[in-house]
This record gives structure tokens, C-alpha cells and sequence, in this order.
């Protein structure tokens, strides 16, 4: 549960019944009639003590007949993407039951699934149109800050706000009649993420987040919803809430409210209170009588660390309206993240990111301390809340060391915190400065398959592990069955890929990964472990994986961890707690193939920054079917999201996938022959990538995309043609004289001492190397 603005206490009086009584879901057969988003909001239900009548989007007409019997239709994730329907001939029933009071929540708005063949047939009003947000396209910290309002229905009884900030969005909405919009969230683009449009005495709520497993999204689904339905019932009684300002999760903060008290003689009330270690502590009383306004702004004067509870009442006479109560959770005087906790040799640097959770008025200089294993190291003045530090590790012996931080204010001491660091010899597999992988200390470029294992035998997974060997793949990443756990029968298929000279990179459930990792660390064929595939997608924390990673690290050393993210604006987020950040952009057939190049440029950007391996997973699946994928991509397209992946600083690639329950790599034509050839193609390619110098030449020149690696004297240049349609003309300056074409096709090639030039036909892509 969120612990900024946590609801913990009964609801009483007008609220001793439930909220909402009836609730309709819509949601789609999502992928390929798995309907996993049918069950995504079931706990929000549960919580809010009401029983959700499902609807699949199929069935518009039934839903539509028994619009009547429901307070509020939620719109599940993708609830319209898969089979999609246009809502037009139904739109007059749904504009009448909004004009009658009905609530319409639409979640993962973001598609025109949603937006043109739904809401916007409704009525011309409700009409919106989304775009990909800056947070997607650029992805920084920049681009990814949103602003939230201080509207009641963000604030009360819940903080919304708190949970909403967390979520991640890709898109954004531009409403094509402004009027009548209320927009509770905006991008950094300056559109909106979240917003209401009231119809008649019904409401339409649009949010641009979906997906939503995270504690973070059941908090804002559930506090919302809570929020719009006792505003209902507060205004039944008269009462208006103007205004509600929840106590911050900062130390010496203030909270304010405004409500508007009916027309009749009952006093509406207001009381206010903060638990001590004395008590409970009165911080106001405010009445007011007869249609006046009630409006108060009350400092809150805690200043210690930790969880601090707040508890209002708010009635009307002698009845109770609502007791509610918060936890607001302050966090610690001095916040640190350590970029790595466990170094090899030659990495002997400790880097520390710092923040100060004071408030700027409370003046004086602030001074950190750094001792390890009590000897202190240099200090670090500063000169903002948020600095950067970095301490020197040469000495250090191997094995655990304790850092201790201490912050001074005006030689005052405020906090002291301490973290542990490793120091181990050198490992059978690890991560070079410049992220290349190394095992046994030798460069080494990893060429994997996915294998979807959970549904299929062993035999299959084998059969699979000498099929790709013969073509050169080195690597795989597949996930150990239940029954290999319980039987222990792990290793017969290690076994089987040290033969064939692949290495493995395992995936597990976590409650077995640490028995996992300690049966097999040793076996020459493992590569690494996945801590948890897509955390971001599935709710997993950034902390948690660093933790995760820590774990695994301490028990195994000598191998690396392998982390897939799925959402560019969270590289930056998860590139700190693994050894290799994987992004698995899948655009074909719905985005340009050529696409992937930003995610795999921008993902190497935030893992440069903590020493982190860039490994790539190309497209390699499609399904014949109505579904996201409903096709695989061409040769062509497959090999240009390999390139693209290797000019934006990819150091390997793992293939998703060579086989999961609704695909077969060797069935699809043309695709499994580029994969075939493709570690072979490769080979004369890769003692540049491994051990050259990269420059982005060219990137997306007018639909050209072209990267050079230097290596004794020679250099190596690739050149991609991302226009599907198009043949494009590329041109280089420097001294290419006497390139020669190693793979792909180049019409009038120019190869000279001042320049390079030529032209790729549509979707092509060439390997050249100077003499």
C-alpha cells in the first residue's frame, strides 16, 4: 500500500455502507484470447468491497443493454486493442447513461482502440487524441516529470497524488474540444495524462497509465475511485470539498482544506490531529454553519524520521461523516545509492549518489564523512541537497567491508548510515569497463536464443540447444521447470549446452532462485541468472532488484545477472542493479522497424553510467492472429533491428525467441534463414565490436543509420537503411579508400580517401572494412 497517504482507519457515518454497489469491467481477449486483464483489477474490487460484473469487448451489445444496473464501467488495460469494436452504434445508450449519473473510467487510454472507436463516439466533446509523450521518445528525467493539480479529487479522503506521481506513461492525449475538460495530470510536454470531463450528472475519467500491477497503480485505482464516489455521497448530503491540501512527506509541512457547509442549521466541522509520543496532538478545529465556507491551513511541526500518523473527523452536527486517518512516511535525514556494491579487480572506484532530506531554511553548510571498516576516507562537502561522491577502494582486501556515512550540519552531527561492499578476486564471467562481456577473461560476444520453456520437455529444449549450435549461437536464456527443480535434474541439460559450447543464462521463480543459483553456480555452462523478467511491467521495484542483485551477487560472484526492461523510461531506473540492462523493443509490425534505435542508443547511455553491459533482444516472433504481434518481421527487418542494436552500442544479443507455446522460429520462412546465417555473418565483425572503437556517424540522416569501429588501423562500417520503402543514398567523410563489401548490397559504391558513398535499397543494410 502506498505509505505517503494511507487511508487506514474506518469510514463512518453516510460511509457505513459501500461506496458503489454495482461495477461493470470491459476488457479484451488480450493476447491472443489469454484475457490477462480481465482479472487485473480484481483486488481494487475486492478492496473497495464490491463485486465486478466482466464484460469481454465482445460482448458491447450485452454490456451496452445493462448499462442501467451500473454506478461505474471501469475499461480495463488494452480493454478494446484485441477484436476492437466501434462504439458509434451504441453511443446513444452511453451518452444517456452518463447524462443519468453513470461513471466511465478508462484506463491505458493511449490507443485509438480507445480513443476513436470508443470514447470519441460518444459525443464530439469527449473526443481525444493521443500521441507518444516526450517520456517515450526522449526518455530523461526531464521528459518524464509530470505535474499534478491540488483538485479535491485527487486529495480527498485519499492523496492520489502520491501513488499517481510513481506510475510511467508513454503517451498523452490532446482533447480536440477543450471545454468541458478538467486536467488532473500533465506530461512534460504539457499534455494531459489524466483528466475528467463531467456529462450531465455522470463523469468520464481517462488516465494514460495502464498496465497496472504495481502497488503504486492498486493505490491510485482504488483511492480514486474511493475519492469520486464520497465526494458523490458528501454532496448528497451539501457539503462541497473546495479544496484539500494532504500533509507532504517532508518534515515541518502544512495540510489545508475548504468545504462549503449545506443550507440547514446542523454546523459542519472539522478536526485535525497528529499522534506523538505523547498522544494525540491537536493541530486544528475549524465549524462552519448555514452555507458558509470552512477553510483553514494547519502547520504541522514534526520533524522526526519515519512514519507520522495524522487522523481528521469531519461532521455534520452530531453525525460522523468520515473518520479518516494517514500514515505519512518521512524519510531519512540522509538518502544514498551506491552505483555498485561489488568490484572486481581493477574497478576501484566507490561511487555514491546523495541526497539530503532537509528543507533549505534550515540553513548551514553540510558536511559527509566517510569511514570503511573505520578508517576514515576524504569528505564531501555540500554545496546542494543532491551530490555526487566517489572514494577510492585501492587497498581494500578482498571480501565484505562496511562504509559507514556520517552527515554534519554547523559541526553538528545529523545521521549516520552504513552499507556493506564486496571485493572479490577475479570471476569466471564479468563485465569489462567498456561493456564487453569477458569469461575466462577473454572478450566474448554472446549470440543466444530464448527458449519459452515452462510448457515443454526437456527433450525439446535440448533439440533446440543443438539446432542453434550448428549455426553458431553460443548462448541461450530459458527458464528451469518446476519438475528440474524438484527432481534436482538441472544439470543433465547444462550438461547438454557445455557440449554444444553454448552458456546459459537461467530464469526462475524467486521464491527458488537462491537454491537454484547455490546448486549450480559451478557448472562451466552457466553464464548468469534473470532476477526477474520486466520488473517494471510486473511491479517489481528498482530496490527490489538491486536487493536481488545483491543477493545473487553474494552468492554467486563469478557470474553475471541479466535484466530485461521493457519501458525506456525506466532504463535509467533498473541499469544500476544488474550487469547487463536488455530494452525488448518489439515494433513489427506496429512502429518502424528502425525505432529500436533510440531505445538501444538511449538504454547505453544510462548503462554507461554504471559500468553496465547493453545487450539487445531482437524481435524474433510473431503471431498469424489478431493479437500485437500478427506478424514476425521479414529477413530484412530482422537484421536491421540487429544492426540498429549494434550502432547504438549493443554487446550481444539473445533472440526472443526460438520457440514459446504460440510460436516456432523453424516454421517461420525467411526469418529462420536470416537467423541461421546471421552468427557466421557476424564473425569477422565482431573483434571490432569487442574490442574497437565505436563513433555514431550517422543517426537517422534522413532514414540512415551508420556507426564505424576502429581496431589495428582497419575500421569496420555499418549502414542501415530504415526506410522500408525507400532506397536511400548515405554519405560519409573521412579516409575509406579501398573498403570493400563484406555483407549487403551497395549500388554505386564510392570508397576513397576523402569520403565513402553509395546507396541501400529499401531496408538494407551493409558491412564494409578498409584494408
Amino acid at each position: 500500500m502506498c505509505k505517503h497517504a494511507l487511508l487506514c482507519s474506518m469510514l463512518l457515518g453516510l460511509a457505513a455502507s459501500p461506496l458503489l454497489s454495482d461495477v461493470a469491467l470491459m476488457y479484451s481477449g488480450y493476447p491472443k484470447g489469454a484475457k490477462i486483464f480481465s482479472t487485473e483489477l480484481d483486488d481494487v474490487f475486492a478492496e473497495l468491497n464490491v463485486t465486478a460484473v466482466k464484460y469481454q469487448n465482445t460482448q458491447i451489445v450485452e454490456l451496452t443493454n445493462n448499462l442501467p444496473k451500473y454506478d461505474m464501467v471501469v475499461c480495463s488495460t488494452v480493454a478494446n486493442y484485441e477484436d476492437t469494436f466501434t462504439l458509434t452504434p451504441y453511443a446513444p445508450a452511453w451518452k444517456e447513461y452518463l447524462a443519468n449519473g453513470g461513471v466511465l473510467f478508462l484506463l491505458d487510454a493511449t490507443y485509438d482502440s480507445a480513443t476513436e472507436s470508443f470514447l470519441n463516439c460518444i459525443s464530439p466533446e469527449l473526443a481525444l487524441k493521443q500521441e507518444m509523450c516526450s517520456a517515450h521518445l526522449k526518455p530523461s528525467p526531464e521528459t518524464e516529470k509530470t505535474i499534478i493539480q491540488n483538485h479535491p479529487l485527487l486529495n480527498f479522503p485519499y492523496a492520489v497524488r502520491f501513488p499517481l506521481e510513481k506510475l510511467s506513461h508513454w503517451g498523452h492525449f490532446t482533447c480536440q474540444q477543450p471545454d468541458g475538460w478538467i486536467l488532473l495530470e500533465t506530461c512534460a510536454d504539457g499534455k494531459a495524462l489524466t483528466l475528467m470531463h463531467p456529462v450531465g450528472k455522470g463523469l468520464v475519467l481517462v488516465a494514460a497509465h495502464g498496465n497496472l500491477r504495481s502497488t503504486e497503480s492498486f493505490d491510485f485505482v482504488r483511492e480514486f475511485i474511493n475519492n469520486i464516489f464520497f465526494s458523490r455521497k458528501l454532496e448528497e448530503k451539501g457539503i462541497t470539498v473546495l479544496k484539500a491540501v494532504p500533509p507532504a512527506a517532508v518534515p515541518r509541512t502544512a495540510m489545508a482544506y475548504a468545504f462549503k457547509a449545506p443550507d440547514q442549521a446542523d454546523a459542519l466541522s472539522f478536526r485535525l490531529v497528529h499522534a506523538t509520543a505523547d498522544g494525540m496532538k491537536p493541530v486544528a478545529v475549524q465549524k462552519a454553519v448555514h452555507g458558509d465556507t470552512v477553510e483553514f491551513t494547519a502547520p504541522v511541526d514534526v520533524d522526526i524520521r519515519g512514519d507520522v500518523r495524522y487522523e481528521a473527523t469531519l461532521c455534520l452536527g452530531d453525525e460522523v461523516l468520515a473518520t479518516k486517518a494517514w500514515t505519512v512516511t518521512l524519510p531519512e535525514i540522509l538518502e544514498y545509492k551506491m552505483h555498485r556494491k561489488h568490484f572486481y579487480p581493477g574497478e576501484t572506484t566507490l561511487s555514491v549518489a546523495f541526497k539530503a532530506h532537509l528543507k533549505e531554511r534550515d540553513g548551514g553548510p553540510l558536511l559527509l564523512k566517510t569511514s570503511i571498516d573505520d578508517v576514515e576516507y576524504n569528505s564531501l562537502v555540500f554545496n546542494n541537497l543532491e551530490e555526487n561522491g566517489e572514494f577510492s577502494l585501492k587497498g581494500l582486501e578482498l571480501g565484505r567491508h562496511v562504509v559507514t556515512f556520517t552527515l554534519f550540519q554547523n559541526d553538528r552531527q545529523l545521521t549516520t548510515v552504513k552499507a556493506d561492499l564486496f571485493i572479490h578476486p577475479e570471476p569466471t564471467v564479468r563485465i569489462r569497463d567498456d561493456g564487453t562481456l569477458l569469461i575466462d577473461g577473454k572478450p566474448f560476444f554472446p549470440m543466444g536464443m530464448y527458449h519459452v520453456s515452462w510448457s515443454e520437455t526437456v527433450e525439446h529444449r535440448k533439440a533446440m540447444i543443438a539446432d542453434i549450435a550448428q549455426y553458431g549461437y553460443n548462448a541461450v536464456h530459458v527458464g528451469i521447470t518446476q519438475g528440474e527443480v524438484k527432481e534436482e535434474t538441472y544439470g543433465d541439460f547444462l550438461d547438454e549446452c557445455q557440449r554444444h559450447g553454448v552458456h546459459v543464462i537461467t530464469e526462475f521463480r524467486p521464491s527458488e532462485a537462491l537454491d537454484v543459483i547455490r546448486k549450480y553456480k559451478d557448472h562451466p555452462a552457466v553464464l548468469g541468472w534473470n532476477p526477474g523478467d520486466e520488473p517494471c511491467a510486473s511491479g517489481v521495484s528498482p530496490q527490489e532488484m538491486f536487493s536481488r542483485y545483491d543477493a545473487f551477487k553474494q552468492l554467486d560472484p563469478n557470474h553475471i545477472a541479466y535484466t530485461v526492461i521493457c519501458t525506456p523510461s525506466q532504463y535509467r531506473n533498473y541499469a544500476s542493479g544488474t550487469d547487463v540492462l536488455a530494452p525488448d523493443p518489439y515494433p513489427v509490425p506496429n512502429q518502424p522497424f528502425d525505432s529500436v534505435y533510440i531505445n538501444y542508443r538511449d538504454a547505453d547511455t544510462e548503462a554507461r553510467k554504471f559500468d553496465t553491459s547493453l545487450w539487445a533482444v531482437p524481435q524474433c516472433f510473431g503471431y498469424d492472429d489478431e493479437s500485437t504481434w500478427p506478424r514476425y518481421p521479414t529477413a530484412d527487418e530482422y537484421r536491421c533491428m540487429l544492426y540498429l542494436a549494434l550502432i547504438g552500442g549493443a554487446k550481444g544479443f539473445i533472440n526472443y525467441t526460438y520457440f514459446d507455446q504460440k510460436f516456432s522460429l523453424p516454421k517461420a520462412d525467411g526469418l529462420w534463414d536470416a537467423c541461421k546465417t546471421l552468427p557466421m555473418e557476424l564473425q569477422p565483425l565482431l573483434p571490432f565490436i569487442l574490442n574497437g572503437e565505436r563513433i555514431v556517424q550517422q543517426e537517422n540522416d534522413k532514414g540512415i543509420y551508420t556507426a564505424t569501429w576502429t581496431l589495428g588501423g582497419r575500421t569496420a562500417i555499418v549502414i542501415v537503411n530504415g526506410s522500408p520503402n525507400t532506397a536511400l543514398p548515405f554519405a560519409l567523410d573521412g579516409d575509406f579508400d579501398g573498403a570493400t563489401i563484406h555483407f549487403g548490397v551497395v549500388e554505386e559504391l564510392k570508397a576513397t580517401s576523402t569520403g565513402l558513398s553509395g546507396t541501400l535499397r529499401p531496408c538494407g543494410q551493409a558491412v564494409l572494412f578498409t584494408p
